[in-house]
């Protein structure tokens, strides 16, 4: 089973820097987006990243978000826009730590980085 420190490791040496939450949970931080809300936590066979919120549920938002957030899903690999638990659109990525590799991290957390900068004005109202 892949660790906590491995998934720091790997991030590291792709030049993003992590602080621990908890035991299961790090708040990524990316040199190229200031202040982007990036979590990953690992879970016996997942590993689950999240950009939460890209969009606060208090902010302004387009009448038609969920035909847009559709649209742009169908637009994307590996990532995709959801409502969070508490209303806020959030991005996430499920990488089952089975067969788990840096390449695959770095893959999914700079695609992530791109999509938000890319798609949040279309999605913002």
């Amino acid at each position: 089973m892949i660790e906590v420190a491995t998934i720091r490791q790997w991030l590291q040496e792709i030049g993003w820097s992590c602080e621990e939450q908890d035991e299961r949970t790090l708040r990524i931080v990316c040199p190229d987006v200031d202040k982007l809300p990036f979590f990953a936590r690992l879970t016996e066979n997942w590993l689950l990243l999240a950009i939460v919120p890209v969009i606060p549920c208090s902010a302004p938002r387009p009448p038609d978000l969920a035909r847009r957030l559709l649209a742009v899903n169908r637009d994307m690999r590996l990532a995709k826009f959801a409502y969070h638990e508490n209303g806020d659109v959030a991005l996430n990525v499920e990488l089952p730590t089975e067969s788990l590799d840096g390449s695959e991290l770095r893959d999914a957390v700079q695609r992530m980085a791109k999509y938000v900068e890319h798609y949040k004005s279309y999605l913002s109202a």
